[in-house]
């Protein structure tokens, strides 16, 4: 049986390093660049890491935090290992916002969560590790279940707000809801399975 995940990792192990990785570029290039020149100038100094500040952080962290197409493909291949595991994750959640993935065995009280921010690793949970699932609806911040595994806070939208607002009363509103709603039931029902069975 695969082995259930010891430690929640919201964050993978290479995620902080790329982060600064990505901030410490800029200051590492500009650096060499002044250190070869015939003397070192602060201003030519920051206008380089500047520059490259916007070429090369700002396009990283909207990869890595706005968690864009490179990100997303990430998951979805990590995903694709899900099949090959001893649960049967009938039900699973994309988050529309953050590309995580969460799956249910309802049958076995297991659940299985890829991270965005940890997409290389699907982590495996006894569900009694789950704790305060809720589902949150706002016109302004979107509609989302949330719940805590091993006291993180872990939230996948049903609905994002994608530059509109989303109104609670609309069909997509109701069908957001609806989506987190079962999905809450599911985590509950899972824990209850999985408090049984130890």
């Amino acid at each position: 049986m695969y082995q259930e995940t010891e430690r929640f990792q919201k964050y993978g192990k290479r995620f902080v390093p790329l982060v600064a990785g990505a901030f410490a570029l800029p200051f590492v290039i500009a650096l060499i660049v002044e250190l070869f020149s015939d003397k070192f100038n602060i201003g030519a100094f920051l206008f380089v890491v500047v520059a490259l500040m916007i070429v090369i952080v700002v396009p990283i962290m909207a990869m890595v935090l706005g968690n864009g197409f490179v990100i997303t493909s990430l998951v979805e291949h990590t995903a694709g290992k899900v099949e090959e595991l001893p649960y049967h994750f009938t039900d699973s959640c994309v988050g529309d916002s953050n590309g995580s993935t969460l799956f249910i065995d309802v049958e076995k009280g297991v659940i299985g969560y890829i991270s965005s921010y940890n997409p290389f690793q699907i982590q495996i949970f006894s569900a009694s590790r789950v704790d305060n699932a809720r589902t949150v609806a706002s016109a302004m911040t979107g509609i989302r279940f949330v719940f805590y595994l091993d006291g993180k806070k872990v939230t996948l939208y049903t609905a994002a707000i994608d530059g509109h607002v989303i109104y609670l009363n609309s069909e997509e509103g109701r069908k957001a809801v609806a989506e987190a709603d079962r999905f809450v039931r599911l985590l509950q029902e899972a824990r209850r399975v999985a408090e049984q069975r130890s």
